[in-house]
């Protein structure tokens, strides 16, 4: 399985949970989240708790804070569609590398 790594934090995150981490820095909540990726709610919710406890943070927005700051997600402004893309994916996909290390 491919993952998502920041080397500095020791944080590893599931192509699945930096999705889903993605949609909650663009403000959807767990039911939008889950209706816009077909899967269900309280599965949303887990892998939000999942990226928290790897984040070590407090809250959702502690969570897209720290995301932001070790460069999981690009801090720049929304898209039309109100997503926030992180700079690892590339079409909605990972990029060609197994994990992709950032420093």
């Amino acid at each position: 399985m491919s993952s998502f790594s920041d080397q500095a934090l020791g944080v590893c995150l599931t192509a699945r949970e930096l999705e889903v981490l993605e949609l909650v820095a663009g403000g959807l909540s767990a039911k939008e989240i889950a209706l816009r990726i077909a899967i269900g709610p309280r599965t949303v919710e887990r892998h939000i708790d999942n990226a928290r406890l790897k984040m070590r943070a407090r809250n959702r927005t502690h969570l897209v804070t720290c995301a932001i700051a070790s460069g999981l997600l690009d801090a720049r402004a929304p898209d039309d569609q109100g997503e926030l893309f992180p700079p690892a994916l590339v079409h909605g996909r990972p990029a060609d590398l197994e994990a992709i290390l950032l420093l």
